[in-house]
């Protein structure tokens, strides 16, 4: 089954499986997922006078823009409702039985100077016996799906067809990809480049300068990276927090390096019931996440808004957005940028590249194998 359980004839709405597309985005196999949430989250709203308040302090320009969305996501909604009516928004899980992941979630600090040739794994056997062989380098995958081994910390690593990864903080997988145009003689390009940044978060790290410094440079490395590897009049993608002055930093440096923004992915979270998560009018929290979608070259135009559904799985697990891509631009060569999964046939960088990929978090592999 399709990980798009709704689409409109006008292909502006969407409503996704998360833990289907990734699977679908990895060749097939059966990922463990969250428990979908059944009833919306209990959240502290400012009412009555507080909130208007609250309210008479945001610009007026960004009211209108937060209105227009949720207008939009409200005609969405009922879009899919009335197509529903009593059935889930989304699929059976299989749910995860324990925390699996937290050996694949540090990449080393990338400091070894020594020349990073690609390994190109095996489609029968690859084992390792240190975390760091399979860090900081280019790892290739040309054939089917397949995993790795790592006995220092006995985690199998499960691996999707014809996939690239860097499992590396941006700016040494920056070095290790100019150095690979180098051994190579060739130019490596990508027609989409999709990054989730890790954008500072005032309400953690309001006391923590390093980290906030730490995020923001990650970013301005992901945007060297953006400059010197993307094809001439393709795309970038880039989720923002709801945050206007992100927004603001986002269209401003794309715009710099000749990109327009050409559209608006809204992921709003449900229920299975349907329900928003937290109230789609919310101050404090939204129930959404934006994607910004930039062209380069492109003539500057309003931006088309699609609305995508999905109920939440894993934090920080997104829906795979292979499927979408696949048939809104067409097959590409993609990169992505502080990833946290594998995608088959796209390039993945980032200290979080393999967080979701290890094999206690898979039932079955692509080819059917059980994990």
């Amino acid at each position: 089954m399709s990980d798009i359980l709704f689409c409109s004839p006008d292909k502006k709405i969407f409503l996704l499986d998360i833990p289907r597309s990734i699977e679908s985005s990895q060749g097939g196999g059966r990922v463990r997922s969250a428990l979908p949430l059944q009833v919306p989250h209990v959240t502290p709203e400012p009412k009555g006078k507080k909130r208007e308040v609250l309210l008479s302090q945001v610009p007026v320009k960004e009211l209108v823009y937060q209105q227009r969305i949720e207008e939009n996501i409200d005609a969405a909604w009922r879009s899919i409702a009335a197509a529903f009516e009593q059935k889930a928004w989304c699929l059976p899980r299989l749910p995860i039985e324990q925390d699996v992941y937290s050996h694949l979630c540090a990449a080393s600090q990338g400091h070894d100077a020594s020349p990073h040739i690609p390994v190109v794994l095996s489609s029968t056997q690859n084992d390792f016996e240190a975390v760091r062989e399979v860090q900081d380098d280019i790892i290739v995958n040309s054939a089917g799906p397949t995993c790795i081994a790592i006995l220092e910390i006995e985690t199998t690593i499960v691996v999707p067809s014809h996939c690239t990864f860097i499992w590396s903080r941006i700016q040494h997988g920056l070095d290790v990809m100019l150095e690979y145009e180098c051994s190579s003689n060739s130019r490596l390009q990508f027609d989409i480049i999709l990054m989730d940044p890790p954008w500072p978060n005032r309400s953690v790290h309001e006391h923590y300068a390093t980290m906030k410094h730490r995020e923001q440079n990650a970013y301005v490395d992901a945007l060297k990276i953006v400059q010197h590897f993307h094809a001439p009049e393709r795309y970038v993608a880039t989720w923002i927090t709801n945050k206007p002055a992100i927004r603001r930093q986002v269209q401003a440096s794309m715009m710099s390096l000749g990109f327009t923004l050409q559209e608006e992915w809204i992921w709003t979270k449900t229920t299975t019931a349907g329900e928003f998560v937290v109230p789609l009018n919310g101050l404090w929290r939204k129930p959404y996440e934006i994607l910004l979608l930039f062209k380069h070259k492109a003539s500057a135009c309003s931006p088309l808004r699609r609305i995508l559904f999905a109920v939440p799985d894993m934090h920080s697990r997104k829906p795979n957005l292979k499927t979408l891509f696949d048939m809104l631009i067409g097959k590409s060569c993609v990169l992505e940028l502080f990833a946290r999964n594998l995608t088959a046939g796209w390039w993945s960088l980032g200290d979080e590249v393999l967080k979701y990929q290890d094999g206690n978090l898979w039932h079955e592999l692509a080819d059917g194998t059980l994990c």
